[in-house]
């Protein structure tokens, strides 16, 4: 299965090479990866960008990142934020087979209820709507004109071409609470702290290995 990652990153620079592990870990996902940056270090990087603030500095990396990629005929994307790891890669695959089956065009849970679906991790499928152009090319508009959300635009595009998937698995966030920083179900870690990020990844490997021996991912370090 082939699938475009868009990883947006600002100054967490020090999770890329972790990322990057579980990314090559997959053995059935070809991953065509985007490494999109906007912080002040000398990071080697696919995109870069200056750093307009959190909700003009995370779109314009999307967009960067979806530009870079565009041409190359795939039509699955996911979009992570640099410490929203993804390890069960059988949960991706599925997640797909239900959009294409359904003809879905985006896959996310409500950020902070209705009016907001999440833009850090999501999960887009192109077809005829083309929902991943149609993100880009309105986005910076409806932040600078409609309203300061880009969770606002994204929820407002999927809910307009009607066939969406809201993850079960991830409920909304409520301030800080709810599942925001790992979804044990779906083997989905997105902490905010580097060491603690690493140490709930291992525990999801191990309980990933142990249902598959055969599984060639190895525990981070």
């Amino acid at each position: 299965m082939d699938i475009n990652f868009i990883i947006t990153n600002y100054n967490r620079e020090d999770y890329w090479p972790y990322m990057k592990q579980i990314l090559n870990s997959y053995e059935h996902i070809i991953p065509h990866v985007v490494y999109c940056y906007s912080g002040l270090n000398d990071e080697v990087c696919d995109f870069r960008c200056t750093n307009r603030g959190h909700i003009e500095g995370d779109t314009d990396l999307m967009i960067g990142g979806y530009n870079h990629l565009k041409n190359n005929n795939v039509k699955r994307w996911i979009k992570l934020s640099i410490d929203s790891w993804l390890l069960d890669e059988q949960k991706i695959i599925d997640i797909f087979n239900i959009m294409e089956n359904e003809d879905m065009v985006y896959a996310g849970n409500k950020w902070t209820g209705e009016p907001w679906w999440s833009t850090d991790i999501f999960f887009a499928r192109e077809n005829d709507f083309e929902f991943m152009k149609k993100f880009c090319e309105g986005a910076l508009h409806y932040i600078e004109n409609i309203d300061y959300s880009i969770e606002g635009w994204i929820r407002n595009l999927a809910v307009s071409n009607g066939k969406y998937y809201i993850i079960p698995d991830r409920e909304p966030i409520q301030g800080n609470f709810g599942n925001r920083f790992y979804v044990d179900s779906l083997s989905w870690t997105m902490k905010h702290d580097l060491r603690e990020n690493i140490e709930t990844a291992n525990r999801y490997i191990d309980i990933l290995m142990e249902k598959n021996p055969d599984l060639k991912m190895t525990k981070l370090i």
